[in-house]
């Protein structure tokens, strides 16, 4: 568990497992997906349940392209990642510990984005969470009661 304060900006660094690239990923030309945090509201909570990974749940802001900050070195045909980041800022939450979730976003959902959406401030309904894990961090040096 890392500590933090409201307003930091922190870097996450997640895996590509082979899938970085549209154009040489596994399976081939199938979008990366996206990222995303969620949060079950207030400390000391655990989000539990799959059903809780809800547009409700989702960190505003906390969503980006499962590749876009990807360190790949590339050789003939064959890619190999060093490493996929994700930025975000930490809210104005109340100091003590809060769970996280962190999702990939992969499978292609039944629903679309409008044709507005916005990938820095908007949801994105196009792709299903398909694998996640999670964290904490503890925020210390908050103004925030709740």
């Amino acid at each position: 568990m890392t500590t933090v304060k409201p307003g930091q900006n922190l870097r996450l660094r997640h895996w590509g497992n082979g899938h970085s690239r549209y154009d040489m990923g596994s399976p081939l030309n199938k979008d990366p997906g996206v990222v995303r945090l969620y949060y079950a509201g207030k400390k000391e909570t655990d989000i539990k349940l799959k059903s809780e990974l809800t547009e409700q749940n989702w960190i505003r802001g906390a969503q980006a392209n499962f590749s876009g900050d990807a360190i790949i070195q590339i050789t003939g045909n064959q890619m190999n990642e060093k490493a996929n980041y994700f930025d975000w800022t930490v809210p104005n939450w109340e100091n003590g510990r809060h769970s996280i979730v962190w999702v990939w976003g992969w499978g292609t959902a039944v629903t679309s984005n409008p044709a507005n959406f916005n990938p820095s401030t908007d949801y994105n309904n196009a792709l299903i969470n398909s694998w996640s894990t999670c964290f904490d961090v503890l925020v210390e040096g908050s103004s925030a009661s709740k």
